[in-house]
């Protein structure tokens, strides 16, 4: 059973892991630094929950962090491994798992693993079987018991249960829209795939690092967080500067800041370890969970510095948030700037994504073949079933076929011919031609202003994917659509053939959702009622008027009696509670309903009505925070945001 598991889920301590690079070779500085550093935290009494080993960072190959694990283990620290997605397939990926399951190793930081850039006798060769979101959810199926074939044909069979704590990474440090916003959709989908905690990656503007915390609290994220504390000198400064370092950014007023500290007799050490007890500090006033500490050649009493003066410090916490705000120009950000981080209610609300009008031309073709042909009820797909269904037994021809699909695809698409195609599901854009590492739930947290991190002639194509939709008005399939690994017996046969005979990820999707769907119908009528209450009659129909865009049944009133009357004919599934009449009702009518077991599990969002004039309105926030509903936001916001907080609640 992992200590470290239990600490952090437990939430009384503020958890502390130190991380390492170790480099390349079984023995030598790099190595010797995690055991030195591992004999000095056993013998002290400074609270260190886990060491932390990356797995071949920037690229580079390296000792495992697998066996450097162990050792610290055997000396009664606890290891948190990075676990790459890159460098191994699928089988060995399961190899590893089950390997450090049989060690008693279990706490894994999932990240999406560098693009390689050097090797024995040349760059070794890219492999990317499987990206972050898929792995975690693989983890995440050996923690409930590996479904495998069993001896007999047709059967199944379990193997024993593994117990991964997994963490996921997020890249908050993006420049564009499309960038930070698929860093934070693909966030919520190592969320659903089973992620337990969240690290950062690291950084120095403590805006961005805000954002994460506003986005889970939006997105009704309740996971513990890590803040990135990275003690940065001046060599380490210069590379990431360049962009040398996937992910990593460095802006030029932070490097000029760095270099001239430099300059002093202890070449800045005094400085950057400063720095991060200030950062350190910030991280516990934002209540962040812990802190995750790491730096080139740090030395054990360097972080045993950090842990105690962060937390002398910690009281003063907003005195240091100047010190970190080293952003780009132009650089975008979701939630209105707050730059004394209060958390007010109105920094909560997310500015309105920008809205793209243009549709590139290959998107409208994709989307015109798709309805025609492979939507299912339309007479193209109909007959390409049955044509497919046909030539599958006449080999001649479905190789004939293949060979007029794939010079079309490749001249359209450069098409890889994997056979699973995932076209449909990045608004025709070839995650296999187009992206480096092959990611089909979303970016790495590689990419720079927008270009790819293996290949700087190219955007990053999510940022592409995001703007296509966007302009159709899909961003939610960003968030919502998990993508499977590449089946790779499907490899070079042909995708239509795949998709009509029922053998690729998206057919087998269609008819689970078509099955879902089916069983959904029953409840859907009540699930789309929603009742709103306020005697403000513009406001109350504007949002009957978003609701009813999306197929809601919406009640409204203005009283109390009404509310009652209306709740126990219409059975809603949400409400919208503003200000009834009489004065002061509203809170009233949120305890009836909460304490009738009918009634009680009725989401119910309260609506803090013109917060500067609470007195007239009978209504304040103490006694918001006193109701036990599920949300208590100001009631100027946009229709379509309660919208988006309704349907979050629906989720859960």
């Amino acid at each position: 059973m992992s200590r470290f598991k239990d600490r952090m889920l437990e939430g009384k301590e503020f958890i502390i892991t130190c991380e390492f690079v170790p480099g390349r070779g079984y023995k030598g500085r790099g190595v010797e630094e995690v055991i030195g550093f591992g004999k000095k935290a056993v013998s002290s009494d400074l609270p260190i929950h886990a060491v932390s080993i990356t797995d071949n960072p920037g690229g580079n190959p390296a000792i495992t962090p697998d066996v450097l694990a162990k050792e610290l283990q055997a000396m009664g620290l606890e290891a948190l491994v990075h676990f790459a997605s890159s460098d191994s397939n699928r089988n060995m990926i399961e190899s590893r798992a089950y390997a450090l399951a049989r060690e008693g190793i279990e706490n894994l930081l999932v990240v999406s693993g560098d693009y390689p850039t050097s090797g024995y006798k040349g760059m070794a060769k890219p492999i990317f079987d499987m990206d972050s979101v898929q792995l975690i959810r693989y983890l995440e199926d050996m923690n409930e018991g590996l479904e495998i074939p069993g001896r007999k044909k047709k059967t199944f069979e379990k193997l024993p249960k593994t117990d991964f704590f997994v963490g996921c990474v997020v890249s908050p440090f993006k420049r564009t829209e499309a960038e930070l916003m698929t860093q934070f959709f693909k966030l919520e989908k190592k969320v659903s795939a089973g992620a337990d905690f969240i690290i950062p990656q690291l950084g120095y503007n403590i805006r961005k690092f805000a954002e994460i915390l506003k986005y889970m609290k939006y997105r009704n994220i309740y996971l513990p967080i890590l803040g990135n504390v990275y003690v940065i000198n001046r060599a380490v400064a210069r590379v990431m500067n360049k962009g040398h370092i996937p992910g990593c950014v460095v802006t030029d007023e932070l490097l000029k800041r760095i270099e001239e500290e430099a300059k002093a007799p202890d070449k800045g050490k005094g400085a950057r370890l400063e720095r991060a007890t200030h950062l350190a500090a910030i991280f516990r006033g934002l209540h962040f969970n812990g802190i995750h500490i790491g730096g080139f050649g740090l030395k054990f009493e360097d972080f045993e510095y950090i842990i105690k003066r962060s937390e002398e410090i910690a009281k003063d916490w907003r005195v240091y948030i100047p010190e970190f705000c080293y952003g780009n120009k132009d650089e975008y950000y979701y939630f209105p700037d707050d730059p004394k981080l209060t958390f007010t209610l109105d920094k909560l609300v997310p500015v309105k994504l920008s809205e793209k009008t243009v549709k590139s031309f290959d998107l409208k073709m994709g989307k015109l073949f798709h309805r025609l042909v492979f939507t299912k009820g339309a007479l193209g797909y109909r007959a390409a079933t049955r044509i497919w269904q046909r030539r599958k037994r006449r080999k001649s021809e479905e190789i004939r076929s293949y060979f007029f699909e794939k010079q079309i695809k490749k001249l359209l698409y450069d098409c890889q011919e994997c056979g699973d195609c995932a076209l449909f599901d990045l608004a025709y854009l070839c995650p296999m031609s187009n992206c480096a590492k092959f990611q089909r739930n979303g970016p790495c947290g590689g990419s720079r202003n927008g270009v790819c991190e293996a290949n700087e002639e190219k955007n990053c194509v999510w940022t592409l994917v995001y703007d296509r939709l966007s302009s159709i008005g899909n961003l939610d399939d960003l968030r919502k659509e998990y993508i499977p690994p590449v089946n790779w017996s499907l490899s070079d046969t042909s995708s239509w053939a795949n998709f009509f005979l029922g053998r690729d990820h998206t057919s087998k999707k269609l008819k689970v959702v078509a099955r879902v769907v089916a069983e959904a119908e029953i409840g859907r009528e009540r699930m789309n009622r929603i009742l709103v209450t306020d005697d403000n009659p513009v406001f109350v129909n504007s949002v009957r008027s978003v609701f009813e865009n999306k197929s809601y049944r919406v009640a409204t009133t203005d009283s109390m009696i009404g509310a009652l009357e209306k709740v126990r004919r219409e059975k809603p599934n949400a409400i919208i509670l503003g200000t009834l009449k009489p004065r002061g009702s509203a809170f009233e009518l949120h305890n009836r309903l909460k304490d009738e077991p009918e009634f009680r599990d009725i989401h119910i969002l309260v609506l803090d009505a013109f917060p500067q004039n609470r007195l007239q309105k009978g209504w304040s926030m103490q006694e918001g925070l006193m109701l036990e509903t599920e949300d208590y936001i100001p009631q100027t916001v946009e229709p379509e945001f309660l919208l988006e907080r309704v349907e979050n609640l629906q989720r859960c």
